[in-house]
């Protein structure tokens, strides 16, 4: 993005929004019947989780999905390393220990 400032957010509505610092919604991607529960920013990518047990790889400019890992458990948040070479995920499986995966 130009000013290279912006946020991302997602909800239980399938959404994945971009958004500028006035606050306007700048992109968006929309996967209806996923509740997402976490996003984060990596370099050119976007993260998300939520209730389809996969981590969903989006492209930062377009929105667009540019891959996705079937994490076979529900992934709840997502937490990057300070130098950008770890994703850290927790597992919210009901009636499973809580843990977290690391993904490089």
């Amino acid at each position: 993005l130009p000013s290279g400032f912006h946020l991302v957010s997602c909800g239980v509505d399938g959404a994945v929004y971009l958004w500028d610092l006035e606050g306007k919604r700048s992109g968006e991607f929309l996967n209806k019947g996923v509740m997402y529960t976490s996003t984060v920013q990596v370099d050119d990518k976007v993260f998300a989780v939520g209730s389809n047990n996969k981590l969903l790889e989006l492209d930062l400019n377009e929105l667009t999905p540019v891959g996705d890992r079937n994490a076979e458990s529900t992934l709840s948040h997502l937490a990057v390393s300070s130098q950008k070479q770890v994703l850290f995920a927790s597992v919210d499986d009901p009636g499973k220990p809580n843990c977290n995966r690391a993904y490089a």
